[in-house]
């Protein structure tokens, strides 16, 4: 059987790295920020950076033509 997640958490926590990082903060900036505001992220700065290459590649792949 399927089980239903919650992902509202990691929603609010995408959307608040992207803006951020459209902001032109720098992902050592992002995470710091992040876990000083009490977000669950990893304790690696490099995080960021993957769920930001993640979400750009998610986008590309999403938004091109037919």
């Amino acid at each position: 059987m399927y089980s239903v997640v919650d992902v509202s958490h990691r929603e609010k926590l995408h959307t608040t790295i992207m803006e951020l990082h459209e902001l032109g903060w720098g992902y050592t900036k992002i995470h710091r920020h992040l876990r000083e505001n009490g977000f669950k992220i990893g304790k690696s700065r490099t995080t960021v950076d993957s769920i930001i290459k993640k979400i750009k590649k998610r986008n590309e792949f999403l938004n091109q033509p037919i």
